[in-house]
This record gives C-alpha cells, structure tokens and sequence, in this order.
C-alpha cells in the first residue's frame, strides 16, 4: 500500500509581515514559498488617520474635540492577517498543502485561525504562540524541531 507523502506548510507571520514556506524533505531545509508585506501595518496611528480630530458642540459640557474612534494601527495589522488568511485559502484550493504549521504571536495566531474558518481548522497539525518573524529560515527550523513541530 502506498501512502501520500503529506505537504506540510509553515507560516510564520505578525501583524505585518509574514513568510510561506515548505521543506523538500526530512532534514531538508526550508522553502521561501511566498513573503506577504503590510508597510501600513508598521505605521504609528497617528501618521494613518484623518487628521485632527474634529471639534463639536454639546449642551452642558460646552465645546470640546471628538477623539478618533478606530485605531488605525491595528485595523492594518487586523486587514493583512485578512488578507493572509485569503491568499492561504486560494492555495488550499489550489490542492498546495496538505497540513499548516501557524507561527505568530497570539493576538495574531487568533486573528488568523478566525480567518481561515472551520474549513482549515482541522489541517492546522500545530500552533507555535510566539512572534518568530525576525528568525532566518535556518534558526526557525532549528526552532521547530526543538519545539517537536516538524
């Protein structure tokens, strides 16, 4: 009997910046699949909003500024890990992988799991909770093998 010999995935990503790679083999090293980038994501609040928030008037407390309600920081961070989650399902769908490894920090290991829904939640064979982003491809398959994911 034959069996399929499974593609695993490896995607290391934060709210701004993330790598897709894969390994050839046992022992292999690692693949550069697809780098995905947010330069928006790295950008402080105030340089990404509207500007000076308006001022208005209210009965009893006088004049007074509106604040900006969204956190535009964070509403890029949100988006790109959208738009990662988008780009990882058009590949599902493509028959690329057959297993993922998701590497980020935890707010952002939520934001991604919640992306790829329930279609993919059951091929996600592990889950490292830190942010590996900064690790060259070499140091990360050495963190992957200390940690038992691949």
């Amino acid at each position: 009997m034959l069996f399929k010999k499974r593609k695993t995935w490896v995607v290391v990503a934060d709210g701004a910046r993330a790598r897709i790679m894969k390994r050839k083999g046992r022992g292999q090293r690692l693949i550069l699949i697809e780098e995905m980038d947010s330069p928006d994501s790295r950008r402080p609040t105030r340089d990404q909003g509207t500007g000076k928030p308006g001022r208005g008037f209210s009965p009893g407390s006088g004049r007074h500024e509106f604040s900006d309600p969204v956190d535009w920081h964070e509403a890029a961070k949100a988006n790109f890990l959208k738009q990662l989650a988008r780009r990882l399902l058009e590949l599902d769908h493509q028959g690329a992988f057959d297993e993922l490894i998701l590497v980020a920090p935890p707010k952002a290991l939520g934001e991604l799991r919640a992306g790829l829904g329930g279609h993919l939640s059951g091929r996600i064979k592990g889950e490292i909770n830190k942010d590996l982003t900064q690790l060259t491809m070499h140091e990360l398959a050495v963190y992957l093998k200390k940690v038992g994911g691949w």
